[in-house]
C-alpha cells in the first residue's frame, strides 16, 4: 500500500510540476473567460493547491493559479446558494488546514527563508501602515478590505519563497509561465475583439478603448502581458546558443505579440514603460556584462527592426495618421488624470500624517471630479491616502529594491531591473504598485533575487 501510495504521489507531482501543466492552466482561465464559468476557476485552483501541498509539490505553476483566478474568475457577486460556491467553501477550508499543518512541521525550514527575505519586511511595513490609517480613514470597512487585498503580496512572497525553490531551473519555469499568461491574454484579447467587431468598427474599438475584460481594464491586463515578452527576451539571451529552433520562435513570437497587444489596445503608459525598460536592460548589460556585448547589438538590433517594421505597417494601414489625430484631439496628453492628482494632493495636504485612510481614494474621486476610476493613477499619489508615513514606507521598499539590484549583473537581476522600471515608468501615470492584479506578479519575481540556493527538502511529507 505505502508503494503504491508513493508511486501515486510521485506521478501526481510530476503533473502538477510539468511545465504543459502551466500551459493548461492558462487555456482553462481563457476558456473559463469566454463560457463565463467563474466558480469552476476557483474550483480548480483550489483542487490544485491542495494537490501540490499534499505531494509536496513546487509551486512552479503559482502564477498560473494566480492567473485563473483573475482571468478565470468571476466578475460579479457569487450567488451564495449555490452547490458551487458550499464546494468552494469546503475546499477552501481544507486546503487553509493542510497549508496549516504543512507550516507547522515545516516552520523552521520555512521561517529562515521568509524571516530573511528583506522584501518581506518591507512588504509587511506597507501593508502596516495601511492598517494604521483605519484610524483617521473616512470608511473604516473599505480601508481594512483594501488592506487585505494589499496582504495577497505578503501571501505570494510568502508562498514563492517557501515553496519554490530559488534555482536557474525555477527562473526558467517562471518566464515560461509569463509567456503563457500573454499568449492567453491574447487570446482572451481576440475575443472580445471579434465579439466587439459584430457591432463597431476597428477604429471605434481601438479610440473607444473597447477591449477591457470583465475582470481588468486594458491599461492592467496589458502590463501583465509585458511581464512575458521581458521574461521571453530574457530566456532568448541567457540560453540563446543552446535554445531548440522551437523554443526560440515561441519567445520571439510572445515579443511580437505582445507589441501588437500594445498597439491594439493603444497603451500609451504600458508602451514607454516597456521601452524605458528595454533601455535600462541595455544599459545595465553593456556596463556589466562585457561578454553580452555582443548579445546587446543583437537586441538592439531586433528592436530597431520591429519598431520600423511595426511603424510601416501602421502608416501604409493608414492607422498612424488616426493615432496622430486622436492624440492631436485629447483636451490633454495625461487623459485627464491632471483633476485625479489635484484631488489627491487636496486631501493630503488636509490629512497629511495618516492620510484618509488607504483604499478611499475613489471616494473623493467620484465625489470631485466625472471620473469613475478606483484610484489616483501614480503610486505615491495612492499611498498618499496613508498620509506622509505611508509615503516614508513606500520609498524605503523602492530603496530596499534599489540596493538589492546594486552592483549585481546576474542575467535574472537585469530581468527585474528591467521590470522594476517598467513599474516605475509606468506606475507614474497608473496604479501598478498597488494593483491587487498586477503587483503580485512582480512580488513573486522578486522571490529570486540573490543567487542560487540549495534547497532542503522538506522534513516532513503529508502522505
Amino acid at each position: 500500500m505505502k508503494e503504491l501510495t508513493a508511486k501515486v504521489k510521485n506521478v501526481t507531482s510530476s503533473i502538477l510540476e510539468n511545465i504543459w501543466f502551466s500551459l493548461a492552466i492558462s487555456m482553462i482561465a481563457v476558456i473559463n473567460f469566454s463560457l463565463g464559468l467563474g466558480m469552476l476557476s476557483y474550483i480548480l485552483a483550489l483542487i490544485i493547491i491542495i494537490g501540490l501541498i499534499i505531494t509536496n509539490s513546487k509551486f512552479y505553476i503559482l502564477p498560473n493559479l494566480f492567473f485563473l483566478v483573475l482571468g478565470g474568475g468571476l466578475t460579479e457577486i457569487p450567488n451564495f446558494k449555490t452547490f458551487g460556491f458550499v464546494l468552494f467553501c469546503i475546499l477552501a477550508a481544507i486546503m487553509i488546514g493542510l497549508l496549516v499543518y504543512y507550516i507547522i512541521i515545516n516552520r523552521k525550514n520555512i521561517a529562515e527563508k521568509c524571516f530573511h527575505n528583506s522584501f518581506v519586511y518591507t512588504t509587511l511595513g506597507l501593508l502596516l501602515i495601511m492598517l494604521l490609517s483605519t484610524i483617521t480613514s473616512v470608511d473604516r470597512s473599505k480601508t481594512i478590505l483594501s488592506s487585505l487585498g494589499f496582504a495577497i503580496n505578503l501571501l505570494v512572497l510568502f508562498v514563492g519563497l517557501s515553496f519554490i525553490p530559488n534555482n536557474d531551473d525555477s527562473k526558467k519555469r517562471l518566464g515560461l509561465s509569463f509567456i503563457f499568461i500573454t499568449l492567453a491574454i491574447a487570446m482572451m484579447t481576440m475575443i472580445t475583439f471579434f465579439k466587439a467587431l459584430q457591432d463597431n468598427s476597428i477604429k471605434d474599438i481601438m479610440f473607444l478603448k473597447m477591449l477591457d475584460f470583465g475582470w481588468a481594464d486594458s491599461n492592467h491586463y496589458i502590463v501583465m502581458a509585458n511581464f512575458g515578452a521581458l521574461f521571453s527576451l530574457y530566456l532568448l539571451l541567457r540560453d540563446f546558443k543552446a535554445l531548440p529552433i522551437k523554443n526560440k520562435v515561441i519567445y520571439v513570437a510572445t515579443i511580437f505579440i505582445c507589441l501588437f497587444l500594445n498597439i491594439l489596445l493603444l497603451a500609451r503608459g504600458s508602451i514607454l514603460g516597456l521601452m524605458c525598460s528595454l533601455l535600462v536592460g541595455i544599459i545595465y548589460l553593456y556596463l556589466n556584462k562585457k561578454e553580452w556585448r555582443k548579445k546587446i547589438i543583437m537586441v538592439i538590433s531586433f528592436c530597431v527592426v520591429a519598431c520600423c517594421g511595426i511603424a510601416l505597417i501602421l502608416y501604409f494601414s493608414g492607422v498612424l495618421d488616426e493615432l496622430i489625430k486622436h492624440y492631436q484631439s485629447l483636451q490633454s496628453p495625461l487623459n485627464g488624470r491632471e483633476a485625479l492628482w489635484k484631488v489627491a494632493w487636496k486631501h493630503f495636504k488636509e490629512n497629511w500624517f495618516l492620510g484618509t485612510g488607504y483604499g478611499t481614494s475613489r471616494i473623493f474621486i467620484l465625489a470631485e471630479t466625472n471620473d469613475t476610476v478606483y484610484n489616483y493613477h501614480n503610486y505615491f499619489f495612492q499611498i498618499s491616502t496613508c498620509g506622509v508615513l505611508g509615503i516614508a514606507v513606500f520609498i524605503v521598499y523602492l530603496l530596499n529594491i534599489f540596493r538589492s539590484l546594486y552592483k549585481k549583473n546576474d542575467a535574472y537581476s537585469i530581468l527585474v531591473s528591467a521590470l522594476f522600471t517598467m513599474f516605475l515608468v509606468n506606475g507614474f501615470i497608473d496604479t501598478l504598485f498597488f494593483s491587487n492584479k498586477i503587483m503580485p506578479l512582480f512580488s513573486l519575481c522578486l522571490c529570486f533575487l540573490g543567487g542560487n540556493v540549495v534547497e532542503a527538502k522538506p522534513k516532513e511529507s503529508l502522505c
